[in-house]
């Protein structure tokens, strides 16, 4: 059986073709997974506590911490809070939260470390060698808990999209995390 010419030549462009895009797109950088992550020299810290719960969740970026000397570290489960962002990722984030009135209502100095009365949560934000933070205490108008219910929203949309591979001391227990937590909702 022969095959017919023209089908030889069909499969031999089609070859050819994916030979072709095969090899323009193997020689990208971000198709090997490598990619030069740009750094500003402006160091970043953004931090989030929940004093209720104990929750803490830190973003920094590049220029304040060596991704690989953050994640090679093995620390005790309750300090793997910190991922490390891009340099571009929180400079957005600090624009959006500038936009949402953070600024406006934060203070010079950092956040309580423990729980005080009255304030439910946190944001801490370490730039140019200053802090500023913005404790929302649990009487705060409604204006106030929607910005900073926004801030919140953006931080820990930014938080969960950051890739972090902390090593730690032991695996957390979610099954009976999951079962306590059962227990609370459900007396």
């Amino acid at each position: 059986m022969q095959i017919p010419t023209h089908v030889r030549f069909v499969f031999t462009a089609l070859v050819l073709g994916l030979v072709a895009l095969g090899s323009a797109c193997g020689s990208t950088a971000s198709s090997t997974g490598v990619e030069k992550r740009e750094k500003t020299g402006h160091p970043l810290r953004v931090r989030y506590i929940a004093y209720a719960s104990g929750q803490r969740l830190e973003l920094v970026n590049d220029s304040h911490s060596d991704r690989t000397e953050t994640y090679s570290s093995t620390k005790k489960l309750e300090e793997a809070f910190v991922k490390v962002a891009t340099d571009e990722v929180l400079d957005e984030t600090l624009v959006q939260f500038k936009s949402l009135g953070y600024f406006d209502h934060a203070a010079p100095g950092s956040a309580p470390t423990g729980t005080q009365a009255g304030i439910s949560q946190a944001f801490e934000v370490e730039q140019g060698g200053r802090t500023t933070s913005w404790a929302l205490q649990k009487t705060a108008g409604p204006e106030e808990a929607q910005r900073f219910g926004q801030c919140f929203k953006l931080f820990y949309t930014v938080y969960n999209n950051t890739f972090g591979l902390q090593s730690v001391e032991r695996a957390p227990d979610w099954q009976n995390e999951n079962a306590s937590l059962k227990k609370k909702r459900n007396p």
